[in-house]
């Protein structure tokens, strides 16, 4: 009977031996159809095996797959949902044979998975609707999640993208190296994982109690973001099951804001502004309806920035945000800025000009929309702001996007000076462009203030202007146009009105339509300055201050009811007038009132901005001539009433050589007559001009100058005088002078030299 007994255990142990060691001799790669079958009845997908197979039981159980592809939805954008490079299993022997499941290790190498919502609605990760295999119930499955143990779950060179087809939009999780370990499958969890967010290194720790349906789980975590010098922790629970919810607290610090803005938008470094210390702190609350951070305290640079963010996600996801500061020195943070980057630079990036203006245009011929499916409502509050040394205060911004239009309901602050202004408007899509319309309002009781905190040199204008002041304006932009429209300025007496259009391209133009009711410019110019002595040595026909008029084009209507200029009074001032590539058309420039006369100016201006050369017409007409000549300096002592009615006409040209003059003059009976041309008045003057003039009286002709004139024998009939006048430098000379003073006529030639003097 012993050795039967003894037989029995080894035949007993001979089977068990061959149970164990027979998996080893089985090629298990013939069963990749098998397998593939199973995996599409539970999976609904087709599982692919490329690499080899293996399954041993001794020393301990063990699984080893390569290069495995589980196949993706239908119409999904990858081909596959999952690729894996290699998977080991190893599963200790000794608590199995007890019925128990411990995972010594499962290793994933070069996993990669796709996760994907479809435009049409479907998700990938979502296996019930394809899936055949009966499921198991709730109770079974925290069974069977319970008898298995994971010792250490190694991730090694994962990836994971989430795609939104519907938004167009991809999330990778990159470069995972990852440890975890759990007690059951139920946990608790141990978590140590390193990966790249949005280029982002970061390391995570993460530990979370035991996972049970309709039971908060109790979690914790630290995330290090390694290049952005900062750290986060967080605490909280998780519910799982039908009304799954998650409530937890933050905190966030670092060494510098602007390097983790920088990191969350893809790489950069960030506003050097917010290149400093930080401390943050909210608290989160979630559920299938609302996510909420509330008491969000954020501390930069001594400000501290309070406020709380919800959203309602849904085919249109909601979101509502307030924020409030009670103080921000800005000075302080751009101060912080320049000592980092350095002062801008002209030309630079911190200091934009036209070519910025055509850059940021060409930016925006990709297409621009706002979505369609967020609905977004902001509030915005800032109590005090310290900028330029002056205190901005009461800063407010609320605004709402909604329906793929952004709408600011209100931007304001009481500025220096008694000052307050705003903005509100609409920002959308316009043609695949941004374009925003809206209205600007700013007040002042003290102008001048206002101007100094922004700036503004006004010392060399009168102490008694610029005070009181108010603009209001409508506001057009577009990556390539800038419109102020229905403008109301009004400073002191003076109300302009109108509008601008400004084409922001490389070379900027700008129209305008301007209206002026009344204005005193010599009290907002400051006193002309002599010349500095360097400036005797400036050849002829040097560029000037006009340099600038080449840098743009401008197309511009005005109209003054009344200006007051160089001490002269004049009504009803008009301009109509084009500048382009530095050459000045000027259609009309009319003066209603112009020293008791009127005055009319037309023509062209070439090289308005280098050596001018004017092509013009002019006409002047008065019946107060002492107002004009005296405005011109030689009215002393004419007799005004014998010069009335006194007319002016004429026109005059130039190029590079000479100016053509043709002029007639007509004050009361004297006629006078002038037509040539004039070349280098600056240097060595050239002339060579046909003069004549006339009155029927020559005795009233002498007594314009010379008022108690009595010839000594009665006089009688007319003044005329013609001559042809040439010269060069000092030297003149007269020919075809021919001279009628009453009876007496003179003709000949006369010579000048003022050189031999």
């Amino acid at each position: 009977m012993k050795k039967v007994i003894i037989g029995l255990l080894v035949v007993a142990g001979l089977l068990v031996a061959g149970a164990l060691v027979a998996p080893s001799f089985i090629d298990w790669n013939n069963y990749r159809a098998e397998i593939a079958t199973e995996a599409r009845k539970a999976t609904g997908r087709r599982l692919v095996i490329e690499g080899p197979i293996s399954v041993a039981l001794l020393p301990t159980p063990q699984l080893s797959v390569a290069k495995v592809r589980l196949a993706n939805l239908d119409g999904a954008h990858a081909p596959d949902m999952a690729r894996l490079d290699a998977l080991d299993v190893r599963i200790a022997l000794w608590p199995l044979l007890s019925g128990r499941v411990q995972v010594s290790s499962v290793v994933l190498r070069g996993a990669d998975i796709e996760l994907e919502a479809l435009a049409d609605g479907r998700v990938n990760w979502d296996f019930s609707a394809s899936g055949k295999g009966a499921a198991s119930s709730p109770g079974e499955a925290s069974a069977v999640a319970d008898a298995v143990r994971l010792d250490q779950v190694v991730v090694s060179r994962g990836r994971v993208s989430f795609r939104d087809s519907r938004k167009n939009t991809v999330e990778k999780i990159e470069a995972i190296e990852a440890r975890l370990a759990a007690d059951t499958l139920s946990g608790p969890f141990v978590l140590r994982a390193r990966a790249t967010v949005r280029n982002i290194p970061l390391s995570l720790e993460m530990r979370a109690g035991r996972i049970a349906e309709n039971r908060p789980t109790v979690f914790s975590g630290k995330i290090d973001l390694t290049d952005a010098r900062a750290q986060a922790e967080v605490t909280g629970n998780l519910v799982t099951g039908r009304a799954p919810r998650a409530e937890f607290k933050l905190q966030a610090a670092g060494d510098s804001l602007a390097a983790v803005i920088g990191a969350l938008a893809g790489g950069g470094p960030g506003p050097s502004a917010l290149d400093r210390k930080f401390t943050l702190r909210a608290a989160l609350a979630a559920d299938e309806r609302n996510i909420a951070v509330n008491d969000i305290d954020l501390a930069v640079n001594g400000t501290r920035f309070t406020g709380a963010v919800s959203a309602r996600p849904g085919t249109v996801t909601a979101v509502d945000a307030t924020f409030a500061a009670n103080t921000l020195d800005l000075d302080a943070w751009l101060a912080a800025s320049v000592g980092k980057d350095g002062p801008a630079k002209a030309g630079s990036a911190a200091a934009p000009g036209a070519a910025d203006l055509q850059a940021g245009g060409s930016a925006s011929d990709a297409s621009f929309a706002l979505p369609d499916d967020l609905r977004l409502a902001f509030d915005a509050r800032i109590g005090g702001v310290t900028f330029n040394k002056g205190a901005m205060r009461n800063v407010t911004a609320q605004g709402q996007l909604e329906r793929g239009v952004f709408s600011l309901t209100r931007l304001a602050a009481e500025l220096p000076g008694g000052s307050e202004a705003s903005v509100t408007g609409r920002l959308s899509a316009r043609a695949g462009k941004p374009a925003f319309d809206g209205r600007a309002e700013l007040t002042a009781a003290d102008a001048r203030a206002l101007l100094g905190w922004a700036g503004v040199d006004h010392g060399a204008i009168a102490a008694d202007r610029l005070h009181r002041a108010s603009l209001r304006a409508g506001i057009g932009w577009q990556p390539e146009r800038l419109e102020l429209r229905d403008v109301d300025l009004r400073f002191d007496s003076t109300r302009i009105g109108g509008g601008v259009v400004v084409a922001l391209r490389e070379r900027v133009a700008l129209g305008a339509n301007i209206n002026i009711d009344q204005i005193n410019l010599d009290a907002y110019m400051a006193p002309a300055k002599a010349a500095p002595a360097a400036a005797s040595s400036a050849k002829p026909g040097a560029a000037s201050s006009g340099d600038g008029l080449g840098s743009f084009d401008a197309n511009i209507r005005a109209r003054a009811d009344a200006l007051t200029l160089k001490g002269m009074n004049l009504k009803g001032v008009s301009l109509d007038g084009t500048l382009a590539g530095g050459d000045l058309v000027l259609r009309a420039l009319n003066v209603a009132d112009f020293a008791g006369g009127k005055l009319a100016l037309s023509g062209k201006v070439a090289a308005l901005d280098k050596a001018p050369l004017p092509d013009l017409k002019f006409s002047l007409t008065t019946r107060a001539p002492d107002k004009l000549l005296a405005l011109a300096g030689i009215g002393a002592g004419l007799p005004a009433e014998k010069l009335t009615p006194f007319a002016l006409d004429g026109s005059m040209s130039s190029d590079a050589r000479a100016t053509k003059l043709d002029a007639t003059l007509a004050a009361g009976e004297l006629k006078v007559a002038l037509k040539g041309s004039l070349a280098d008045l600056a240097t060595a003057p050239r002339l060579g001009l046909d003069f004549r003039a006339d009155h029927p009286s020559y005795v009233e002709f002498v007594r314009l100058f010379l008022p108690d004139f009595t010839p000594r024998v009665a006089g009688r009939g007319p003044f005329a005088l013609s001559a042809r006048a040439e010269g060069a430098g000092l030297d003149l000379k007269l020919d075809n002078v021919a001279a009628r003073l009453g009876e007496a006529e003179m003709k000949g030639a006369v010579t000048v030299a003022l050189a031999a003097v």
